[in-house]
């Protein structure tokens, strides 16, 4: 029920994500092989750091180390289960650290010939994401440690704190101005990957005006301009047709002059037009919610409030118990 609960709270990112797949470029190309990027008990287990990529043989790696606090936290939650008496009911750490070395094990080189053979593993691309399983997982037993040990649960944050002082610095210090960001013309993809399939050819540098003729004649004002809409006037001396400086993605409309009109993108390598008959047009262009997106939207919406509900009315029935 809890993962129910969670798939569904989380829904409204992962079921677009998973049903948008098909309109980008990454269901089409690989973007890494992840069984490039295992990584060997060593790295897993040993301190260290680096900056460079997850890269094999890679000496100056980043880091893919547990955490020795963590692995700490494991331990005793092992010993925990060791100890115990028999009849002792200690089955939400055996789950958690049941989770803690499954994702040790899809981590570590051992687990290459799954990575093959697990259909939609490729979407995690890079095994050692992993890791964050494994400080989740770490996270819900150090708080069943602390009230059963509390000198241990005492020791925890500040070990955590010193132990890991060293990493918080910086590699090199780069001072750039803002121009420098606010002008970038590269995207934050290793290959453009999130690119919609229609994007050809690829742009290689920004389309100066927001809004162009490509067909006809005419003047444009009034522009407003957002990540998500375009409004603006258009004067056009014969029917013509406008490009604005977006790229289509399911999801865009526009209005002239208020009715509904169809976007093209087809044939100007994936930039939104929009056809605007003689005379003066207002014209609106708005990126907005698909079905599906709001489908998920109301889902995880219902969801967060089942979960608050539920939770106020255990509360409720408990105090009513005790009365």
């Amino acid at each position: 029920l809890a993962f129910l609960a969670a798939a569904a709270l989380s829904v409204y990112f992962w079921l677009p994500a998973l049903a948008d797949l098909k309109y980008v470029y990454a269901s089409q190309i690989q973007i890494a092989n992840p069984t490039d990027h295992l990584v060997s008990l060593k790295q897993l287990f040993l301190p260290s750091w680096g900056y460079g990529p997850s890269s094999p043989n890679n000496p100056t790696s980043m880091s893919f180390q547990i955490g020795l606090v963590n692995l700490a936290i494991v331990i005793i939650s092992l010993t925990r289960i060791l100890l115990a008496r028999q009849g002792g009911s200690l089955k939400e750490i055996k789950f958690f650290l049941l989770i803690f070395f499954v994702a040790l094990f899809f981590m570590h080189t051992t687990s290459s010939f799954l990575w093959h053979f697990l259909p939609g593993f490729s979407v995690i691309q890079f095994p050692w994401r992993l890791l964050a399983v494994t400080t989740f997982t770490t996270a819900i037993l150090s708080a069943h440690i602390t009230p059963r040990f509390k000198l241990v649960g005492f020791l925890l944050l500040p070990a955590a704190i010193i132990l890991n002082l060293n990493y918080a610095r910086p590699y090199r210090l780069t001072f750039q101005p803002d121009t420098f960001y606010s002008t970038n013309q590269d995207t934050t993809t290793v290959a453009g990957e999130y690119l919609p399939l229609w994007v050809k050819p690829v742009p290689q540098q920004r389309l100066g005006d927001r809004v162009l003729f490509v067909q006809g004649r005419g003047v444009v004002s009034q522009l407003k301009q957002t990540n998500a809409e375009f409004i603006f006037r258009v004067e056009a001396s014969e029917p013509a047709t406008v490009k604005l400086a977006a790229i289509y993605y399911p999801g865009w409309q526009a209005t002239v002059n208020g009715q509904v009109t169809s976007i093209d993108y087809a044939d100007n390598g994936g930039m939104i037009t929009v056809s605007v008959p003689q005379g003066a047009s207002h014209v609106r262009a708005y990126w907005t919610e698909t079905p599906i997106r709001q489908l998920a939207n109301y889902i995880s919406l219902l969801t967060l409030l089942f979960i608050i509900s539920h939770v106020f009315c255990v509360a409720y029935w408990s105090k009513i118990q005790q009365l």
